[in-house]
């Protein structure tokens, strides 16, 4: 009898030995076993979708800001001056910023070490700075000691990123680096080849240089008229008077006359 109590005692003991381990059998095998997130590249700008980006602005260091705007899926140069875009060019500045991965971080508080890490990193006063879309200005500064890495700093966002400096090949160095040379291609015809290149323009089925050059000059006579607040106003208005068929119907009414 008395070795039966005992037999039940170590029964017992070790049931209640089992319920208290349970739970940390269960967390153990959980955390062995549970997936784990698959970790990627550091992206710098996670958030950059090229196809929403409707404005550029860069300003270079010393120099004019450089200001491009996307409209029906058209870039143009609005500052320093209005004049049709390297779409491509334009195109291949977003895509690096998009694939653009930090490799390396500085923490807030190792900057705070150094009161000056803003001035020797080159990020106070930034070397040059780009927004989107008229938001958060992005801040590249120095290179790297071997100078294949950049340093930048993203207002609200703490610590100072360095990636590569070969994104810097993508930024426009002037004014002039983004506008569109093709406009040398604006040779006409004859009467009848004229005439079909306006009636082209007129219908919306040339979206090449002739009416790169159309729109600009459309846009120049309605600023210097007064019926627009600037060339960039003014090419909007031009375009849209093109697109709509109004140019086409105008046409066509003093044709018949």
């Amino acid at each position: 009898m008395l070795e039966k109590r005992k037999r039940m005692r170590r029964r017992s003991s070790a049931l209640v030995l089992l319920q208290k381990l349970s739970p940390f059998a269960f967390i153990f095998l959980f955390e062995r076993f549970r997936p784990r997130p698959e970790t990627g590249p550091a992206y710098l700008l996670p958030e950059l979708s090229t196809e929403v980006v409707k404005t550029v602005q860069i300003w270079p260091a010393g120099q004019l800001e450089i200001r491009a705007e996307r409209t029906n899926g058209i870039w143009r140069l609005t500052e320093p001056v209005a004049y049709p875009a390297q779409s491509t060019k334009v195109q291949d500045f977003l895509d690096a910023l998009q694939r653009l991965t930090i490799a390396h971080k500085i923490s807030e508080k190792e900057l705070r070490m150094d009161p000056k890490a803003d001035q020797d990193y080159g990020i106070d006063p930034p070397q040059l700075s780009l927004s989107f879309n008229s938001g958060r200005s992005i801040h590249f500064g120095h290179r790297t000691s071997p100078g294949d890495q950049v340093f930048v700093r993203i207002p609200g966002i703490e610590g100072v990123a360095i990636v590569d400096a070969e994104v810097l090949n993508y930024f426009p160095q002037n004014g002039n680096s983004w506008r569109d040379t093709t406009l040398a291609d604006l040779a006409g015809g004859d009467r009848k080849a004229n005439a079909e290149i306006v009636r082209r323009l007129l219908r919306n089925e040339d979206h090449g240089p002739k009416r790169d050059a159309v729109l600009l000059n459309a846009a120049a006579a309605l600023f210097v008229a007064g019926r627009s607040k600037s060339i960039s106003a003014g090419w909007e208005l031009a375009e849209q008077v093109i697109t709509s068929g109004k140019a086409r119907a105008k046409l066509t009414e003093l044709a018949s006359n």
